[in-house]
Formats: C-alpha cells, structure tokens, sequence
C-alpha cells in the first residue's frame, strides 16, 4: 500500500512511468526509509524542472517582445 502512494506520489510531481520503474528498488514496501537512488532521481527531476522553466520563460519573453513590437507596428499604422 504504501509502494502504491509513493507511485501517485511521483506521478503528481511529473515522473513517468519509465523513471518510476528506474526508482523501483526505492519503492519497496519492506524499504526502512529513504534510499539514495531516490535523491539522485529527485534531484534529476528537479533539474530537468528547471530547465523547462527557463525555456519557458524564454519563450515567455520572446512572445512579449514581439506583442510589443505589433502593437507599436499597429499604432504607426493608426498614427499616419
């Protein structure tokens, strides 16, 4: 039961079903607690997180630039 909510628990923070079964030998239920391979996972995870996040709020930015730029197009247009 326990190996089953540390599964959702996982699933919930974005891990597939391909790194769950690379962390299996961390989800046992006669575990005695936490398992290093589990940090390193997490630690990947949390990384890989980032990384999505500054990509995003690159494209982020890049989207704004050029909403920006149509804007001040369109009020030249208007303006003459």
């Amino acid at each position: 039961l326990r190996r089953a909510d540390r599964i959702r628990d996982l699933i919930e923070i974005g891990f597939s079903t391909r790194e769950i079964r690379a962390m299996r030998a961390c989800l046992s239920d006669e575990g005695s607690g936490p398992c290093e391979g589990g940090i390193e996972k997490l630690t990947e995870k949390l990384a890989h997180i980032d990384r999505l996040s500054a990509d995003l709020a690159e494209k982020r930015r890049a989207v704004l630039d050029r909403l920006a730029a149509l804007k001040d197009d369109l009020a030249t247009l208007v303006d003459h």
